[in-house]
């Protein structure tokens, strides 16, 4: 998922309300609590002749140990598998007969759903996704359907270079951290797992404290009163807190390893910013563009188009709980695999010893900026940044996003990249003949 997602910068007044405290913003998005601990953000446009409607739970691979390693993706499988309302058959079709789109993924921090559909049909969107976050049924005939579908989900990935260069580089980089966990899980937790442990899980993580509701679109005026008689009628039994969970990157720690691939991948990278710090994120935003952001960045530039090293290179941030993460990918001839190291260690180098310059800055914040305007006129990404960032505890961060990106300096990015590390850590694969 694109994390670079869009919106204005946002002045905030709190008015009391009820049972819920309420956050208005001058651009008509409200964030509230309800009792039961759900936050829900309503962003209204009423130009919009549509709704996104999300669900995401702060259930992810990064909460999972041994014996329930993959358990939130198979859940993101098993709860469209019936619902004490929809049966499974219903369930699949009703929205998409209703003209809207429903799907879901799973990340290391949570888990989503969504459904875009017309504003004619948001109230049935509400029902379904508030039957999805309490009300899932798991019918064991339907579960044991499903169990060889992720099975073999978990054996195409395993198949897939890519997917297993980034579990490697995980391993490597974070090994005491579960971030090392997989998000697509273990085929013999999954084969074996019994109905009571799904179930136990479910509703462990699925409960309203542990999740955010976030909308976007032309919102019916009666849908508060909706939200609060669907997802306002759950409580859980108990308090419930997820634990922070921080990287921990060992730097310098770098494998070679020979496997079944025609080229060369590369996949390195180190402990970023953390979350809360706005100022440091956006000047490694900055920095990953600089570095890897299009065709005129500078590894693209020399290490593609001059020198020939690459098929492909890229170099992005991404924000987590906790501890970011700045990576470097490539796609290589595996014949230059030792000038294409030694070339990237050299470009690191000279960004540590003379850092960016004043025209790369402006670059880079214009790319950025861009994105992040543009990324705007979509509802379904509208509702996708404030749920991340709530999700991730920083949910002032999009309110904060063009002001900090602007008066950020070239001495404030070239400060920041003094902290790299002189070393990189990650993996490279090799064809093994």
């Amino acid at each position: 998922m694109k994390k670079n997602s869009v919106w204005l910068i946002l002045l905030i007044l709190i008015i009391p309300l009820g049972s819920v405290r309420t956050e208005i913003t001058t651009k008509g998005v409200t964030v509230m609590q309800l009792k039961n601990g759900l936050t829900v953000i309503l962003d209204d446009d009423r130009q919009s002749p549509v709704v996104s409607m999300q669900l995401w739970v702060r259930a992810g691979s990064i909460y999972e140990n041994e014996k329930n390693y993959g358990l939130s993706h198979f859940l993101e499988h098993l709860v469209f598998k019936g619902t004490e309302k929809y049966s499974a058959e219903v369930l699949s079709k009703l929205a998409e007969t209703s003209g809207g789109v429903i799907n879901a993924a799973t990340s290391k921090e949570f888990t989503f759903y969504f459904i875009d559909i017309v504003k004619e049909e948001q109230q049935l969107a509400l029902s379904i996704l508030s039957q999805i976050a309490f009300a899932a049924t798991f019918p064991p005939a339907e579960l044991e359907k499903e169990r060889p579908v992720v099975i073999e989900e978990i054996r195409r990935h395993e198949d897939n270079p890519e997917g297993r260069l980034s579990d490697d580089f995980f391993q490597i980089i974070c090994p005491n951290s579960n971030y090392r966990n997989r998000v697509i899980g273990s085929s013999e937790v999954i084969k074996n797992v019994s109905r009571p442990d799904i179930i136990n899980y479910y509703k462990n993580f699925y409960r309203p404290e542990n999740m955010v509701l976030s909308i976007s679109g032309n919102i019916a005026e009666n849908l508060l009163e909706e939200i609060e008689r669907t997802f306002g009628s759950y409580s859980a039994p108990a308090p419930f807190r997820t634990e922070p969970v921080n990287l921990s990157v060992e730097p310098g720690k770098f494998l070679a390893k020979k496997e079944k691939v025609t080229q060369g991948y590369f996949l390195s990278g180190w402990k970023g910013p953390k979350n809360n710090e706005i100022d440091k994120l956006l000047a490694a935003e900055i920095t990953a563009t600089v570095l890897g952001g299009g065709r005129a960045s500078r590894f693209y530039q020399n290490l593609r188009e001059k020198k020939h090293l690459v098929y492909d290179i890229g170099v992005n941030f991404e924000a987590q709980l906790g501890d970011g993460i700045f990576i470097v990918s490539a796609i290589f001839p595996p014949a230059k695999r030792p000038a294409l190291i030694k070339e990237i260690n050299q470009e690191f180098a000279r960004l540590r010893k003379a850092g960016i310059t004043e025209p790369e800055l402006y670059r880079a914040k214009q790319i950025l900026k861009s994105s992040w305007l543009f990324a705007q006129e979509a509802q379904h990404e509208r509702a996708q940044i404030y749920a991340y960032w709530s999700i991730l505890n920083n949910p002032s961060y999009p309110q904060q996003y063009l002001q900090v990106l602007e008066g950020l300096n070239l001495k404030d990015v070239n400060n920041f990249i003094q902290q790299f590390p002189p070393e990189l850590s990650g993996i490279i694969y090799v064809p093994e003949k």
